[in-house]
């Protein structure tokens, strides 16, 4: 679950956790959150990371995200990740919930 803020003036704020109600003992729950100036060219958006949850790995980084609509949503699509299995695809559905649409 989590939060995607982006203002007309250039501004985002992503803040992600796991939103499972309950996470097995041996795991913990994940969680991210970071904000900058953005740039949107209607289908890559780019975050410059100017204050984050890891600052040490994060600030100062372009943040690329790929995006589309499907209906109402915005789908949200980072760039794979490696992994011990082999490489991790992630997608994050956005739905509008309040404040100005646009």
């Amino acid at each position: 679950m989590g939060l995607l803020t982006l203002t007309s003036e250039g501004r985002m704020m992503a803040v992600l956790c796991d939103g499972r109600k309950d996470v097995p003992d041996d795991e913990i729950r994940n969680y991210a959150s970071y904000c900058g100036n953005y740039t949107f060219d209607g289908t890559t958006l780019v975050t410059r990371v100017d204050a984050s949850f890891s600052p040490r790995a994060a600030v100062g980084s372009d943040q690329i995200r790929m995006i589309r609509f499907e209906g109402e949503l915005l789908v949200l699509v980072p760039p794979p990740v490696p992994t011990a299995d082999g490489t991790e695809y992630r997608e994050m559905f956005w739905e509008h919930i309040g404040g100005a649409a646009g």
